[in-house]
């Protein structure tokens, strides 16, 4: 039995429930919320095995039981860039990684990811830097999926 997503309320500006409308399309032909199994990235939904970056300014694996960085295409064209690091530093000049061409986003990318301080900032810029802006650097989590 699958799951449907719930409607999109009434009650709200035009423009809100468009996109709000949009959003539950897109989930729906994707089925990713219906179908749990879909919704995560497996082995199967890559068309290449994990690349190991190399890491920039003192940033490492976190440890040996953690994700190890890594950066792939899916198979439908995002491409995934995974793990956690530890012992670097923050800031509009700090890097974790590059991403090569062809993994790069046409523009610049900022997302919220999970960090030991809480809730921290990784911008992925179009010349491929993979920045960590704000958040503890104890642990660091890089975990992001992205249109190239």
């Amino acid at each position: 039995m699958t799951a449907r997503l719930p409607e999109v309320p009434t009650g709200m500006d035009d423009k809100t429930r468009d996109f709000l409308q949009a959003v539950r399309d897109i989930l729906e032909r994707r089925e990713g919320l219906a179908d749990k199994a879909s919704a995560f990235l497996t082995q199967s939904s890559l068309s290449e095995a994990w690349k190991s970056p190399q890491l920039l300014d003192s940033w490492v694996r976190y440890n040996e039981t953690s994700e190890a960085p890594g950066f792939c295409k899916t198979a439908d064209g995002f491409v995934a860039i995974k793990g956690v690091v530890a012992s670097g530093s923050t800031g509009a000049a700090a890097r974790v990684f590059i991403l090569p061409a062809g993994y790069r986003p046409a523009y610049r990318i900022t997302v919220a990811v999970i960090t030991n301080t809480g809730v921290g900032q990784l911008d992925i810029e179009s010349t491929g830097e993979v920045r960590p802006i704000s958040g503890g650097t104890t642990w660091f989590s890089i975990n992001v999926i992205f249109r190239a």
